[in-house]
C-alpha cells in the first residue's frame, strides 16, 4: 500500500512503510527507513542511511540530511525540521 509516482526512486536496501506517498522525482537513497504514512513532495530527497518517522511530511524540493522524528515537517535545503 505504497504509492510510488512517476520517476520516484527507492534506493537499494531501503524500507518504505505502508500508506506512504512518493511524489514525482522524489528520491529515497540507500539503506533509508521510512515509517508509515510518510509523504515526500516532488523533487524531495532523503539522504542515505537516514530514518524518517511515521506521519512525517517532507516538503517539495527539500533535502533531509538528518534523521527525522515522527509527525514532523521538513522544509528547505538543507532540511529544517518543524514539529
Amino acid at each position: 500500500f505504497v504509492m510510488v509516482n512517476n520517476h520516484a526512486a527507492v534506493g537499494h536496501d531501503a524500507k518504505v512503510g505502508g500508506y506512504s506517498i512518493l511524489s514525482p522525482y522524489s528520491s529515497v537513497l540507500g539503506w533509508c527507513e521510512l515509517g508509515e504514512e510518510v509523504f515526500l513532495g516532488a523533487h524531495s530527497t532523503i539522504a542515505a542511511r537516514k530514518k524518517v518517522g511515521s506521519e512525517t511530511q517532507i516538503s517539495a524540493n527539500s533535502l533531509a540530511l538528518r534523521n527525522v522524528p515522527s509527525k514532523a515537517f521538513v522544509l528547505g535545503v538543507p532540511g529544517k525540521t518543524l514539529i
